[in-house]
């Protein structure tokens, strides 16, 4: 057939061209040799025919797919792109990919190609279809470098694509990508890619694939980001869980070990320790004693103990309630060397897991014992301290001189060290002055000991940066605050604040000693809320002040003492002075207090006090302070006694969110006075059904204005007047049906209502507007 390609006669040749494309790429070689022989016309035509292979027109190939590669091979650019889409769109993927790297623009082939890059379902198809292959080629043959390694790597980190090369056995591929990346940024976004996928990541560990996920964890030069890819692996619940049914665990752990400093080390533990497929697992093999046993071996003393404390910690175990497991825990104290212990019980004191292991008397004792025995004075402080927060303490032996102890070594600290070393229990800075007073009890009991005085030289000695905070911190313990009232140095508080030259020290103080209940009742109760108030207006930092004049403002015992002294401007002026939230605190309690408001109605500052509930922006605030005056209902009477009404009224109609119109409804009966029938007989009918008609929901127009005419009141309102058809033309002011629906349930809701109606003969009327109801349902419901 090769030869008859060069056969003087057309018709002979043509047979020879077609007989040899239906061989196929079995006739690839021969048409090869001829394609370099010096007859032209066999030359010319061996070509051709390797032309239509190369383009992928062999026999078998479908027709529509020879007639779209036709229209590639003779049209244009966008013609070459239109045709690729149509052989993706038609899943003819090896031939679009065989177009893709025939392409001969540039950009037109990376645009082709990124685009189905970017696309993961048109990628998962590719790999169905046994097709990657051509289509990593058709990247593989681009000539710019940067463009073909990010498309190469992007591709072969598809999902599918993983998964496929973990079936093969080929996962160095994926390796190989990120070890040969240079770019941190870059191999990180890769190494993301794959960790991020639950997907990837949950069925490489259902094939026992963790070695390869750790090696893709350790792509980075910098430590932490490789803990954070680690953790960020077992970090699935799920993950961690296969891992453990699979028993690599120990694996796990044994990488954690070689890769991962102490903190990281730890973190990997808590992970285990708080997965409930782990613990599970460990109990029944090797069990918890083992499992301790291993955690010993860890070689570093202050790890080892930290390890098996946080074990114990772990919710999983300690809500077991196993005295087995409470047993083990107590006997490690005895059992463990001293530097392992120490850090065992430093860790269950900082985490707060002792109490669980240590809650009767004798193992409460024996854990005393071993803190007053170690040698570390500063550590036995700390310890002290922490012990402090828990528990009876009552049979702990010379539990109070630790106290003193722990004080005394707090001040050395503080006068000894310009920076105060770490916790020793959780490696975070924490002066211990400042641990100690942030313990009350601790604090409680120095100033049993007669320390007050120790306690303020103390915090008065501190650095600039500490002292405010530890005045606020002082300030906020009851016991304090009454030593300097029984010694009457109430003075003091203030004092301290005046005597601070530094603004920001000065303010941090102040925000404490207002925000301390006990600190701010004792100088009311000293009567020194002018004082108090002085202060607040004073406070340097004019958007906290607010705050400040909130500490009392809201304090019913702070009203109720201004209110006895006689001070009812001051109580006038405080809602002018808060923020939203502390304002509609205030209403709350002031308008709740029947002798404030008998004194604020009686001398007409009734509309000063309510001002500010007419400008605010908050939504609630007016609704809230209706709904505080209509359970106080001596007020209301009052205002009405007073001609005041039309102050509730314009506070109504300030109500955005409608809490004061709901509450009106719900007023009458548990011994309160009829609010609604106050303002009907004070001729507020009309004002109440316009505040009603304007409110912006329809909804709560509709149940507002159901609820308001089935009131009795009202109807004997509107009886007196011969208004009863106000009822019915309510209800078609209505267009909506479901709203009209709404206020006819809310008018026929209650039996009062329906009581009034028969009172005056309306039930005849009340008959014929039901049946010109057209809809069969509603007339229905009204009737029942």
């Amino acid at each position: 057939a090769i030869e008859q390609l060069g056969d003087p006669r057309f018709t002979t040749r043509e047979i020879a061209s077609r007989t040899l494309w239906k061989f196929g790429l079995a006739a690839e070689p021969a048409l090869q040799e001829a394609a370099t022989r010096r007859d032209a016309e066999v030359r010319s035509r061996a070509r051709q025919i390797l032309e239509d292979f190369s383009y992928g027109i062999l026999p078998g190939t479908p027709r529509d797919v020879i007639g779209l590669i036709a229209q590639y091979r003779s049209g244009d650019a966008q013609t070459r792109v239109d045709v690729v889409q149509q052989l993706l769109q038609r899943e003819r993927l090896a031939a679009a990919a065989r177009l893709l790297r025939k392409e001969p623009d540039a950009n037109t082939r990376r645009a082709l190609l990124t685009s189905v890059i970017n696309n993961p379902m048109v990628v998962d198809k590719f790999i169905e279809s046994e097709n990657i292959a051509a289509l990593v080629d058709a990247v593989g043959a681009d000539q710019d470098a940067n463009w073909r390694r990010q498309m190469t790597t992007q591709l072969l980190f598809a999902p599918k694509m993983i998964l496929r090369l973990a079936e093969r056995k080929e996962l160095d591929q994926i390796l190989k990508v990120l070890e040969n990346e240079k770019d941190d940024n870059q191999r990180y976004q890769l190494t993301m890619a794959l960790l991020s996928s639950n997907e990837t990541v949950t069925a490489l560990v259902q094939q026992k694939q963790l070695p390869f996920l750790l090696a893709v964890a350790e792509q980075h030069s910098q430590a932490n980001v490789r803990e954070q890819n680690l953790l960020r692996l077992i970090g699935n619940q799920q993950v961690l869980t296969i891992v453990v049914s699979n028993k690599q665990w120990r694996e796990l752990w044994k990488y954690g070990q070689d890769k991962l400093d102490d903190d990281g080390q730890l973190r990997l533990a808590m992970m285990l320790f708080q997965n409930s497929g782990f613990i599970d697992a460990v109990m029944r093999d090797p069990g918890l004693e083992k499992l301790v046993e291993f955690l010993r071996e860890e070689e570093n003393p202050t790890q080892r103990g930290r390890l098996v404390a946080r074990l114990f910690m772990s919710h999983l175990l300690s809500n077991r309630n196993d005295e087995k497991i409470k047993g083990l825990a107590r006997s490690l104290l005895a059992d463990l060397d001293a530097p392992t212990r120490r850090e065992y019980i430093g860790s269950m004191l900082a985490g707060g897991g002792f109490y669980r292991y240590f809650v009767n008397d004798k193992s409460y004792v024996a854990l005393w014992e071993h803190i007053v025995s170690d040698p570390d004075r500063r550590w036995r402080a700390y310890a002290a301290l922490r012990l402090a927060a828990y528990g009876n303490r009552t049979e702990l032996k010379d539990f109070d001189q630790a106290i003193l102890d722990a004080f005394e070594v707090a001040r050395q600290r503080d006068a000894d060290e310009s920076e105060e070393k770490p916790d020793p229990f959780t490696g975070q800075r924490q002066p211990l002055m400042d641990m100690l007073l942030s313990q009350f009890a601790a604090v409680s009991l120095l100033i049993k000991q007669d320390k007050a005085d120790a306690l303020i030289e103390a915090v008065q000695a501190s650095d600039e940066a500490d002292r405010g905070r530890r005045w606020g911190m002082l300030v906020r313990v009851a016991d304090f605050v009454n030593v300097l009232k029984q010694k009457k140095r109430l003075e003091d508080l203030f004092a301290f604040a005046e005597q601070e030259q530094d603004v920001a020290t000065r303010g941090q103080y102040l925000q404490s000693l207002f925000s301390s209940s006990a600190a701010v009742d004792a100088l009311i109760e000293d009567g020194r809320y002018e004082q108090l108030f002085r202060v607040a207006e004073q406070f340097p930092d004019e958007s906290q002040r607010p705050r400040l004049f909130a500490s009392f403002a809201v304090n019913p015992k702070a009203i109720e003492r201004l209110l006895k002294d006689g001070k009812l401007e001051l109580i006038v002026s405080l809602p002018g002075k808060l923020d939203a939230g502390n304002q509609r605190n205030f209403y709350q309690q002031a308008f709740g207090i029947e002798p404030l408001m008998e004194a604020i109605i009686d001398k007409d500052k009734f509309k000063e006090i309510c001002q500010p509930l007419l400008e605010t922006k908050d939504r609630y605030s007016a609704g809230m302070a209706v709904q505080r005056l209509v359970y106080n209902g001596k007020a209301i009477e009052r205002l009405r006694d007073k001609q005041q009404l039309d102050q509730l009224m314009a506070l109504l109609a300030a109500d955005q969110a409608g809490y004061g119109m709901q509450v009106l409804f719900q007023s009458f009966g548990s011994g309160r006075p009829n609010v609604v029938q106050i303002l009907l007989d004070a001729g507020h009918f009309d004002g109440l059904l316009k505040l009603i008609q304007d409110n912006e929901q329809p909804s709560n127009r509709a149940q507002y204005l159901g609820r308001f005419v089935a009131t009795p009141s009202v109807i004997e309102y509107l009886a007196k007047k011969k208004r009863l058809t106000l009822l019915f033309e309510l209800s078609e002011s209505f267009d909506d049906p479901n709203l009209r629906q709404s206020y006819r349930t809310h008018l026929f809701n209650g039996s009062d209502g329906i009581d009034a109606l028969m009172k005056h003969d309306m039930y005849k009327p009340l008959l014929d507007w039901i049946s010109h109801e057209s809809d069969a349902r509603q007339r229905s419901q009204m009737l029942s």
